[in-house]
């Protein structure tokens, strides 16, 4: 029972980790990456801490938009891997996430797909939302995003439900100095 809810529980943090939206402008439809062109775009970071690595790869499309990010490496000794690809319509709008990993496989999983709600009105993302079974146990993940008059982000809050209804997960807050992110 122990390993049980310990596989959940490494799950379910996986899930909250894919649901988050990135604060910069990669993400948005407007095909701006505050003036710089594709060749300005962070393609790789790495990130060493003792004996452990990790090596973050970003994807982008012919606009300049994100579409997938692969991180490899070790993590504590353990081989790490993460492959994440977002699925855009012709309009360059995410419709969907998809997470692989190895740690996914031997849980029996595939990959997980968190479909994003967009609100064309306002030009914003609003929520994503995955649902998975783990050992026959539903789960079901979501986010939604809330933004200021002026249309920034300034709160994510995660909801998870493992079978007692949704509970909120975790709040993450925005604060801005000028345009640029703050805290």
């Amino acid at each position: 029972m122990k390993k049980l809810l310990t596989a959940v529980l490494g799950i379910l943090c996986l899930c909250l980790v894919s649901c988050q939206k990135e604060v910069d402008d990669t993400l948005s439809n407007s095909g701006s990456n505050n003036g710089g062109t594709s060749s300005t775009k962070l393609t790789k970071t790495v990130e060493k801490l003792g004996a452990d690595s990790l090596v973050t790869v970003y994807r982008y499309n012919s606009s300049g938009k994100i579409t997938g990010v692969d991180m490899v490496g070790v993590d504590v000794g353990q081989p790490y891997d993460y492959y994440l690809t977002y699925v855009r319509n012709s309009s360059g709008i995410i419709q969907k996430q998809i997470i692989k990993s190895a740690d996914l496989v031997q849980f029996g999983i595939d990959s997980i797909v968190s479909v994003v709600s967009y609100d064309a009105a306002n030009n914003r993302y609003k929520s994503g939302v995955s649902n998975l079974s783990l050992m026959g146990i539903p789960i079901a993940d979501s986010v939604v995003f809330q933004y200021d008059g002026g249309g920034k982000l300034i709160t994510e809050i995660d909801y998870t439900d493992v079978g007692f209804g949704y509970l909120q997960s975790w709040k993450r807050v925005y604060t801005y100095s000028g345009n640029n992110l703050g805290t």
